[in-house]
């Protein structure tokens, strides 16, 4: 049997427990634990709940985002990637987590699950090389 990915799986129990009262949910989890351990997929319990909490943000409107700058961002800059963000995600709150990296030279990038935005210096850097010897 083809084994069911942990979004997917996390996906199936949140529409299960999305409008039930504490009691039910309890009940739900009980059974979809034992279903986990029935299909031999405990080990990847971890993994569904980080995508469970992911997908309820999504659901919620909230994405979680990285930003990587050489410096510190500004206040306009860090207004200006989360309107970016919102647009490419349609969501209407930015968890933002800022992060430094000298090597980067300049620019910014920018993680969102799947998404990716590379517009550091460095990266520029590397794709003009990339372009001159090919």
């Amino acid at each position: 049997m083809k084994k069911i990915s942990p979004q997917r799986i996390a996906q199936a129990l949140y529409e299960l427990t999305i409008d039930q009262d504490k009691k039910d949910v309890v009940a739900v989890v009980d059974r979809f634990i034992n279903w986990l351990a029935g299909n031999r997929q405990l080990s990847q319990a971890s993994a569904i709940i980080a995508a469970f909490d992911r997908y309820a943000d999504r659901q919620a409107g909230v994405v979680s985002a990285t930003v990587t700058t050489a410096t510190k961002l500004s206040a306009v800059l860090r207004h200006d990637i989360i309107a970016l963000i919102k647009k490419q995600t349609v969501a209407t709150t930015v968890e933002l987590d800022e992060q430094t990296n000298e090597a980067l030279l300049g620019g910014f990038s920018v993680a969102v699950d799947d998404l990716r935005i590379d517009a550091s210096l460095k990266q520029k850097v590397a794709d003009l090389h990339h372009h001159l010897i090919s």
